[in-house]
């Protein structure tokens, strides 16, 4: 097919065959081929894309006829790096040019001259290892199409053949006028620390695929004084990391010894280094270690070993676990002058065992739990309390609850009368939730009459051993210094006064004759009274032969009350001799405060027996004998 000069709007495509535009065309439109198609431009021409993907080498068929594209040029015949080629299935000596004032430069960090034909990257201080370089092909100016290009190592003046470079040919764009390209990469590689060979020859190509816009080389050279550090490397130690046991609420921690293993010297980046996060029980001081070389970073060889902690959550009784992080950064303030690099961070696991500390509970009474009413007991006398109920109430993790001790402390008594409370026993080992209802008990005695109210101080404390088996933690009272008083007995007591018995001493039946019986006599028996308040008395007799008693009691009989003449009986046996007769009765007293009340069961106290000597005279009668005979 043969054409006239044509305005292209649309599309001009060649697939089969061939398409001779002998005349060319203008406009904005696409030309393109594909397949076993093929294109002839018969004179110069314009167009906005240009797609030349015919698998001929004829495909587009300039002649001695120029192409100028406005938009982009494609070619899928291109080719990769060092076998780009511009003119690919492309015949003729015609060229394919930009429109515009699209033009291409070279930019980065290391790049100076980027828009000449040879620009520079140069190479300064690097980290011994690999090192990565970038730079860009910007596409500069305002209008014009986009620009594709390869990245060429071996020809059109590319030569890398340097061993410490590392570049790979490939391809870059499409880049728009006014934007650049994906960063291109190349390394440098440094085995060791020090100053860096000087580089030869090295270029880099970056073409492009039009032929007015000009390609360029980067020459790759290294930087006067360049030269290669070593990174800093970070480990902490102890890693794993075991807290010692505690009681929850103890603050135990572990420091960390943070190392930057690289070597010393001043071609080693200090070490920075801080926590990133903890998982589980494990908990950190959330301490770091920053600044370059003599302002806080780690130097080559060196540690530090106090700004970094780790320990466990202490908040709760039981077998503590989790991990912490650690981040490393190599600072190369002060020594490289690269910045700060990402090291591989450190993860570790931090376990501790936490403990519940034992707590003591007094379960006696139900009306007031710490307390112990003795009611009324007498001068002299001494109760001994029900033991008391002792808890380990404590609670927690199964296996970490504390065994409970428990000891009586001092007591205390205040009053218009006074006593002794005393505390006997202990308790030693008492696991959590157990109780003692038996091993501490509390006596009271009565000194002086009067209203005591006093205490005796239970001291609680935890063993440091669950079961029975060490912590290592040791004893310590529970709440308090020392031994704190978690808890007190009370006692309210009312001390009276004993009965004071008057009992009658002797008791004289009188005289019979042989054979015949005395008559019982009773025994005066007076509660005398003393200083109020005073226990009443209480009385019974027993006898042993020749004396016999009614066995009589007398129950209560008050202070200063009349003496009983008549309960309390006694009488002789043995008439059948003449004689005196003479033996004792036993007179049991006892003091007796219900008169008082509020004392049972503990109102009687035994006091000292009394003796009464009860005697009479046994008499033979006359008898007359007539001594006469007749």
């Amino acid at each position: 097919m043969t054409s006239t000069s044509v305005t292209n709007g649309g599309t001009l495509s060649a697939s089969l065959g061939v398409l001779n535009m002998t005349t060319g065309f203008t406009g904005t439109g696409t030309a393109q081929t594909s397949a076993t198609g093929n294109l002839l431009v018969g004179a110069a021409s314009t167009v906005g894309t240009l797609i030349n993907n015919g698998t001929t080498g004829t495909a587009l068929t300039l002649g001695t006829n120029s192409v100028t594209v406005s938009s982009d040029y494609q070619n899928a015949s291109f080719g990769t790096g060092n076998s780009f080629n511009s003119h690919a299935n492309v015949a003729g000596s015609g060229a394919i040019n930009a429109a515009g004032n699209v033009a291409q430069t070279l930019s980065g960090a290391q790049v100076t001259n980027g828009g000449s034909g040879t620009a520079t990257l140069t190479i300064g201080n690097v980290h011994v290892g690999a090192n990565t370089f970038a730079f860009a092909v910007d596409a500069t100016g305002s209008s014009g199409p986009s620009l594709r290009g390869a990245i060429e190592t071996s020809v059109h003046g590319g030569n890398i053949t340097d061993s410490h470079l590392g570049v790979t040919p490939g391809n870059w764009g499409p880049v728009a006028p006014g934007s650049a390209s994906a960063p291109i990469n190349l390394t440098y590689t440094a085995a060791t620390a020090g100053a860096l060979a000087g580089l030869s020859g090295q270029v880099v190509h970056v073409a492009n695929n039009f032929d007015n816009v000009a390609g360029q080389n980067l020459d790759i050279v290294t930087g006067g004084g360049a030269a290669a550090y070593n990174l800093a490397s970070g480990s902490a130690t102890p890693a794993p990391v075991t807290i010692a046991n505690q009681r929850v609420g103890g603050t135990n921690t572990q420091a960390l010894t943070v190392t930057n293993t690289a070597a010393a010297g001043n071609l080693t980046e200090v070490l920075n280094a801080s926590f990133t996060g903890s998982t589980g029980g494990a908990t950190t001081n959330g301490g770091s270690i920053s600044g370059g070389l003599g302002v806080g970073g780690i130097a080559g060889g060196g540690s530090n070993n106090a700004a970094m902690s780790v320990g466990v959550n202490s908040t709760l009784s039981g077998a503590q676990t989790g991990s912490v992080t650690i981040a490393y950064v190599s600072n190369g303030t002060g020594t490289s002058g690269l910045g700060n690099t990402t090291r591989t961070p450190q993860t570790f696991t931090v376990s501790g065992n936490v403990y519940q500390a034992a707590a003591g509970q007094l379960n006696n009474t139900v009306a007031n739990p710490n307390a112990f009413n003795f009611g009324t007991i007498q001068v002299g006398q001494t109760l001994t309390s029900q033991a008391l109920s002792i808890t380990n109430s404590a609670t927690g993790a199964t296996g970490f609850v504390e065994d409970l001790n428990a000891a009586f402390g001092a007591s205390t008594n205040t009053g218009t009368g006074s006593a002794t409370i005393t505390g006997n026993g202990a308790v030693s080992g008492l696991l959590a939730g157990a109780t003692d209802a038996s091993a501490m008990t509390v006596s009271v005695h009565g000194t002086t009459a009067g209203t005591i109210v006093g205490g005796i101080g239970v001291n609680f404390q935890t063993a440091g051993a669950v079961a029975g088996v060490s912590n290592g933690l040791g004893t310590a009272g529970v709440g308090g210094a020392n031994y704190g008083v978690n808890g007190a007995v009370t006692t309210v007591v009312t001390v009276v006064n004993q009965a004071s018995p008057v009992v009658q001493s002797a008791v004289d039946l009188g005289s019979v004759r042989v054979g015949g019986s005395f008559t019982a006599q009773g025994v005066s028996v007076t509660n005398m009274a003393t200083t109020a308040p005073q226990a009443a008395l209480d009385a019974s007799i027993s006898g042993s032969a020749p004396v016999t008693t009614n066995g009589g009691t007398i129950s209560l009989l008050g202070p200063g009350a009349p003496a009983n003449t008549t309960a309390l009986q006694v009488n002789l046996t043995g008439t059948g001799t003449a004689g005196h007769l003479s033996g004792t009765a036993t007179v049991g007293l006892v003091s007796d405060a219900a008169n008082i009340g509020n004392c049972a069961p503990n109102c009687t106290m035994t006091l000292a027996p009394q003796t009464v000597t009860v005697s009479g005279n046994v008499y033979q009668a006359a008898a007359g004998q007539l001594n006469n005979t007749v």
